[in-house]
């Protein structure tokens, strides 16, 4: 699956974290001191799964947003 995210913040923006049910599956710091991106594949089993992305900020703060997916299985 695809995940796509980007955070901003005025006071600066450390690294996005992705978590896929529950196991950190990436950390990016792609990106400019106020500004990071990322933009990744991740390979996941058929069924539903929790996806968290976490924003840290260079304050400490602390950004969360949970999703929860179902990659299905199909025959082209």
């Amino acid at each position: 699956m695809r995940i796509a995210a980007v955070a901003r913040s005025s006071t600066g923006a450390d690294t996005i974290e992705v978590w896929i049910d529950g196991t950190k599956y990436d950390t990016s710091h792609a990106g400019t001191a106020d500004v990071k991106m990322m933009n990744s594949f991740y390979y996941v089993p058929v069924g539903t799964h929790k996806i968290s992305i976490f924003a840290r900020m260079a304050d400490g703060t602390k950004i969360a947003k949970h999703f929860k997916v179902t990659v299905v299985s199909y025959t082209p």
